[in-house]
């Protein structure tokens, strides 16, 4: 692609996209070469829109042809360019080729797919889902009831923040919100956004080059005869922007009132279970210790460390793998505790990421682990950036009924 007058990054970028289309191509031959094509439902979506790190690298020309669309905005924002992404599905004999243009959001795919596989959408005991199965559409069959609306929202991601705010956000990520705070929580000083079939309330969106400026707050787009979002309504139209935004303020105290939005992940452990804790969501931090960017950061010294919720499934032994993206010293020496009970204490060295094995009761329990010393010897190493423990169950692991 540098051969065709892109830049470096930009060749990058499109050489990943090659790879990825290429990989793709073979993973749906190989579901072919099985046979098993025709009972596999293969969905392929982005999670965002482009990324703006390394723009600064970019010439202009380059940066225009990364938008080619127009659309405002980039990751980690609420214009279309953040938000709006490619979904393709595919059944070999099920679904006939088509375009869909219907507003569907990411709530919509555990609906649909426990529609196509024939499932109930609703068992006794479970929550009620968000979103709805997108079969009439895929089989052409039928059209889908109208949205009432479509909810999103974002954490404030550069440019949009000043450096310190961003650094102070950051520290905040992934950390639980104290049930005292919960209910202090400013709508209005939430960034988030609703659409409609026609129309889009953006509350605090940030800057996005070219988009307009927001008015009180508020930036309101006819979708419809305004796609690129150039234009900003909430002045003109102050009724309707009143009117989403009232529905948008309802949803956000819902949220506050629904205790189940404020709960901690629980991670199972046990044979059948993922067996993964991902390290930065924890209950409770310790010391130094902060979460950003999907890893937990600076566990620097005794003391520094977090606390999980794990919900144990057969009682056993388990070898516990550590993944840490950066390791620096020659050992460090991790206590690891079972609802305030020491369990035992485990050596994490930079060659290798088993730590050693843990017994582990059946139940929910609360599991801590932390950095420890050895006395009278100063630290050793420290870690940076962990991301998860995995626990693999022993042979002959014994399964409780």
């Amino acid at each position: 692609y540098e051969d065709r007058g892109a830049g470096r990054v930009l060749a990058s970028i499109y050489a990943m996209i090659d790879q990825l289309d290429w990989n793709i191509g073979r993973l749906l031959q190989h579901l072919s070469t099985l046979g098993i094509a025709e009972d596999t439902i293969v969905i392929f979506l982005s999670d965002n829109g482009p990324q703006f790190f390394g723009y600064d690298r970019m010439p202009p020309e380059d940066c225009r042809r990364r938008y080619p669309s127009g659309m405002k905005g980039h990751k980690g924002s609420m214009w279309e360019n953040g938000i709006r992404v490619p979904c393709f599905v595919c059944w070999p004999g099920h679904f006939k080729s088509r375009e869909v243009s219907a507003l569907a959001d990411i709530h919509d795919i555990l609906p649909t797919l426990i529609d196509l596989c024939g499932l109930d959408q609703a068992p006794p005991g479970h929550l009620p889902l968000d979103g709805q199965s997108l079969r009439p559409v895929l089989e052409g069959t039928g059209e889908l009831a109208a949205k009432e609306h479509v909810i999103f929202s974002n954490i404030g991601w550069p440019p949009m923040k000043a450096e310190h705010e961003m650094e102070a956000i950051a520290r905040k990520e992934y950390e639980p919100v104290p049930p005292d705070r919960i209910g202090q929580l400013d709508f209005m000083k939430q960034l988030c956004g609703l659409r409609t079939e026609d129309r889009k309330l953006l509350r605090n969106p940030g800057y996005a080059e070219g988009a307009p400026a927001a008015f009180g707050g508020d930036v309101l787009i006819d979708m419809k005869s305004d796609p690129l979002e150039n234009r900003n309504l909430a002045a003109l139209q102050a009724e309707e922007a009143g009117r989403l935004r009232l529905r948008l303020q309802t949803w956000f105290r819902e949220i506050q009132q629904e205790p189940h939005a404020w709960h901690v992940p629980i991670f199972r452990i046990g044979p059948g279970s993922s067996n993964q804790l991902f390290l930065y969501a924890p209950q409770r931090n310790f010391g130094h210790v902060w979460n950003s960017g999907l890893a937990s950061h600076d566990w620097l010294e005794p003391g520094d460390g977090a606390e999980y919720l794990i919900e144990v499934t057969s009682t056993g032994r388990y070898h516990v793998e550590l993944e840490a993206r950066e390791f620096e010293g020659e050992e460090v020496l991790l206590q690891f505790a079972l609802d305030d009970d020491i369990v035992h204490t485990l050596r994490a060295t930079a060659a290798s990421g088993h730590i050693g094995s843990l017994q582990l009761p059946a139940g929910r329990h609360v599991l801590k682990m932390m950095l420890a010393g050895r006395p009278q010897q100063p630290v050793r190493g420290h870690l940076n950036r962990l991301v998860s423990l995995s626990f693999q169950p022993e042979e002959g692991l014994h399964i409780d009924e």
